[in-house]
C-alpha cells in the first residue's frame, strides 16, 4: 500500500526500514534537511515493523505529503535468503517505484550529515555523463562513537587507476557504503540475481559500474552504524558463506570475459577462505566438506537460498 504522490522528481531517495524505531526519525530527517534546488522525492519502504517504526514513518509522512511516499509492506511478502527473512522485497519494490533520474539509498538505521549531499552528487553526475555512480566518504558509528571508515577506505586506497571502473570494484570488493551512493536509474528490469544475493548493495554497484565509471567525493557526508544491521549479526561462518554465494551471483551477472575472469579469481579466493573457516571451527559442515566433491560443496553453499512467495 502506498500513501501520497507527487510530481516527477530528478532524484529519488529510497529508505528501507524494519524495526529501526531508535534510528528511523534521524534517518528520515537527514533526507528532509537536504538543501537543494533539484526536485526530489523520498520513498520509505516500511516492512511491517513490530517496534513502532511504522507509526513513526506514518507520522512523518503525514507531515510532509509533498515530499514523502510511504509504502507499507507486509511480512507475507518477505523474501528469505539463506533461510532468513530479509528486506529484499521491500527494497526492490521501492526501487521499481522510484521516479527519479537518479537514486540515493539509505537504510533506516543510518543517516546523512551534510545538507548539500545530494546536490553535490547530482551536480557531478549531470556534468559527467560517462559516470554512473557518485559516492563519498563516510564515518562509522561504533558503540556510540564516530570513527574513521576502516571498512571501505582501505580498499579504495589500493586503487591507482582513474577513473575508477568496474574492474577495480570486482578486484577489491565493495568500495562504498549504501548510504554514500547516488547512481543513475537505468529503469531496466531488475535481474533475478538481486532476489537471492545475500548482499544486494554490492550487486547494485556492479550493475551500475557496468554502465559507467565510479567517482568518489572526498567529503564525509553520512554515518554508517556498525553492528546494527542483519549482516552485522552473522557468525564468521555465515559471513564467509554469504560472501561466496554473493560472488557466485556477481559471476552470473557479468557478460564480458575480462570481468568474469576477475570475478572468478575473487570467487576462488573467497571459497578457499570459507572452507578454511569451516575447518577451523570444526562444524558439521566441515565433516561434509572432507568427504564431498567440488560439485557437492557448491550444493552446500546454495542449499539455504529459498523464497517465500
Amino acid at each position: 500500500m502506498e500513501q501520497n504522490s507527487m510530481t516527477e522528481p530528478l532524484l529519488s531517495v529510497v529508505i528501507s526500514t524494519y524495526d529501526h524505531v531508535k534510528y528511523i526519525e534521524q534517518c528520515i530527517n537527514s533526507a528532509l534537511m537536504q538543501r537543494t534546488d533539484l526536485p526530489f522525492e523520498i520513498l520509505i519502504g516500511e516492512d511491517e515493523s513490530t517496534d513502532g517504526t511504522r507509526e513513526v514513518c506514518k507520522r512523518i509522512a503525514d507531515e510532509h505529503p509533498d515530499r514523502i511516499r510511504l509504502f507499507l509492506r507486509s511480512r507475507e511478502d518477505v523474501i528469505y535468503i539463506q533461510g532468513k527473512p530479509t528486506g529484499r522485497y521491500n527494497l526492490l519494490n521501492s526501487l521499481n517505484a522510484a521516479k527519479g533520474k537518479y537514486i540515493a539509498l539509505c537504510d533506516g538505521d543510518d543517516y546523512w550529515t551534510d545538507p548539500l549531499k545530494i546536490q553535490k552528487q547530482v551536480d557531478f553526475l549531470e556534468a559527467n555523463p560517462d559516470h554512473s555512480i557518485c559516492f563519498h566518504r563516510a564515518m562509522l558509528e561504533q558503540n556510540g562513537q564516530l570513527v574513521p571508515d576502516s571498512i571501505t577506505e582501505p580498499r579504495f586506497d589500493l586503487i591507482k587507476e582513474r577513473p575508477v571502473g568496474i574492474s577495480a570494484l570486482l578486484e577489491h570488493g565493495n568500495l562504498m557504503h549504501t548510504n554514500t551512493v547516488v547512481f543513475r536509474n537505468f529503469r531496466e528490469n531488475l535481474p533475478f540475481e538481486l532476489f537471492s544475493a545475500p548482499m544486494a548493495d554490492y550487486l547494485f554497484h556492479v550493475i551500475s559500474a557496468s554502465k559507467g565509471f565510479i567517482h568518489r567525493l572526498d567529503d564525509a557526508m553520512s554515518v554508517y552504524r556498525v553492528g546494527v544491521g542483519i549482516f552485522s549479526s552473522k557468525s564468521e561462518i555465515e559471513t564467509h558463506h554469504a560472501i561466496v554465494v554473493n560472488q557466485a551471483h556477481v559471476l552470473s551477472l557479468l557478460t564480458k570475459e575480462e570481468h568474469r575472469m576477475i570475478a572468478l579469481a575473487k570467487f576462488d579466493r573467497s571459497l578457499n577462505t570459507y572452507i578454511k573457516v569451516i575447518e577451523q571451527n570444526a562444524t558439521e559442515d566441515s565433516n561434509l566438506l572432507k568427504r564431498k566433491s567440488g560439485r557437492d560443496i557448491l550444493r552446500l553453499l546454495f542449499k539455504k537460498i529459498t523464497f517465500k512467495k
